[in-house]
């Protein structure tokens, strides 16, 4: 399991933090961010790298979290969650 904490650099001082685990071919991302007290909409966006067999793979995670706190987390420009709620994913 990795944990990596990223400021909003929106200058509130609040963070998100993302939690992966992962085996080959499976892995779990769990986001998680400070209320947003800010009321404005801020994004950030996360790739995860992975090289096998000299072979290197990105995949693109965006986080958003709009002014009244719903939270909408994309996948490669595909949304996989919104306000909490697993929408699914599948390459």
């Amino acid at each position: 399991m990795s944990v990596k904490t990223f400021d909003w650099e929106d200058d509130s001082g609040d963070v998100v933090t993302i939690t992966y685990d992962g085996t080959a071919g499976t892995s779990t991302t769990t986001v998680r961010s400070d209320a947003n007290d800010t009321y404005e909409d801020r994004s950030i966006t996360v790739d995860f790298e992975t090289t096998a067999g000299g072979t290197k793979a990105v995949a693109r995670q965006t986080i958003t979290q709009y002014g009244n706190d719903i939270d909408v987390i994309s996948y490669d420009n595909k949304t996989i969650t919104y306000n909490n709620k697993v929408l699914g994913y599948a390459s």
